[in-house]
């Protein structure tokens, strides 16, 4: 009877337990599978963000360069519209200056000419007098 129960026994231990072992040993491949797609899921996930993230950072610095090259522009030509204004304000006070002169010029032509026939006149008035008062002979004598 003992080999019976040997046999009974090496039975139950090969269907029975076995059994159970070979169940949880296909659930275990089974989650296996499940969390080898999930990893290659999340891996390549990982390298799509990874390759957005590049992506992103080269265009962050692009526009980073061209910022720095529209600055750049930008106080140069601050610069060239300063210049520029100094340049305007020099030429408007030269300018300035030059009217000035001329104004101040045919100012003093016009006063030196009402002066110098006013002089000419003080000087010369017995001379007019005189020349007046020949014409006027002059005339009245071809008059009668």
């Amino acid at each position: 009877m003992e080999l019976e129960e040997v046999k009974r026994k090496i039975n139950h231990i090969e269907y029975e337990e076995i059994k159970n072992i070979k169940d949880e040993i296909g659930n275990i491949k089974v989650n296996l599978a499940e969390n080898s797609l999930l990893t290659k899921q999340c891996v390549d996930s990982n390298e799509k963000l990874n390759d957005t993230m590049n992506s992103v950072k080269d265009t962050m610095l692009i526009m980073s360069e061209s910022m720095r090259q529209n600055n750049k522009v930008s106080e140069e030509l601050a610069l060239s519209v300063k210049s520029l204004g100094i340049k305007v304000d020099t030429m408007d006070d030269k300018f300035g200056n030059k009217f000035q002169e001329v104004d101040n010029k045919i100012n003093g032509v016009n006063d030196k000419t009402k002066i110098d026939i006013l002089e000419w006149i003080k000087q010369n008035w017995f001379g007019i007098v005189m020349s007046i008062g020949a014409l006027s002979y002059i005339a009245t004598q071809i008059i009668k």
